[in-house]
């Protein structure tokens, strides 16, 4: 298995060695048992995943793409036919790698979401809502409504809904894929 170099915290700022790491252990048929034989493979790679996950919230954009990057490398072998031992989605060892880089990206966004003006009464709910949506959100007003609900002809409306239907059912495909 090969690295880049390191940087003094560990990673190269240009490069994430976790995940070539992975990249290299998707390719282990029964990783579960293989790193097992191999205490100093699993430790590098725990300490590798602790760093990425310690470091997940800094506002160096290269530690988040160490993370993403990361996590690409384990969803590949879900999605990308033939680019994994068999079942390795499934190997332990790679879920519980998976679990703590999703958990840390969760609490990155989480804890960059300011919940103080949500109110927590459903009625006040619905009408704060609808006026973020409605009033207040730069998207309510843009003019391709005004145009679709006031100038657009026939025509311009059957192309519009034509391109606008097929966009949308891959776009809400991806979303669901992703979920």
């Amino acid at each position: 298995m090969v690295t880049p170099a390191k940087s003094a915290e560990g990673l190269n700022l240009t490069e994430c060695p976790l995940a070539y790491t992975l990249d290299d252990l998707r390719q282990v048929n029964d990783l579960y048992r293989d790193i097992r034989r191999k205490p100093h493979l699993e430790r590098y790679v725990r300490n590798l995943t602790d760093h990425c996950v310690q470091h997940a919230g800094d506002e160096k954009s290269w530690t988040r793409s160490c993370l993403h990057r990361c996590l690409a490398e384990i969803y590949a072998a879900h999605f990308v036919p033939g680019s994994a031992a068999p079942d390795i989605e499934f190997d332990p060892f790679i879920v519980e790698i998976q679990r703590q880089l999703e958990d840390a990206w969760f609490h990155y966004e989480d804890a960059r979401v300011d919940l103080s003006g949500v109110p927590s009464e459903a009625s006040e709910f619905v009408e704060w809502f609808r006026s973020l949506v409605i009033e207040e959100h730069p998207a309510s007003r843009h003019p391709l409504f005004g145009f679709l609900g006031e100038t657009a002809n026939r025509y311009e409306m059957a192309y519009f809904n034509q391109n606008e239907t097929t966009l949308d059912a891959r776009f809400d495909d991806l979303i669901a894929l992703a979920q």
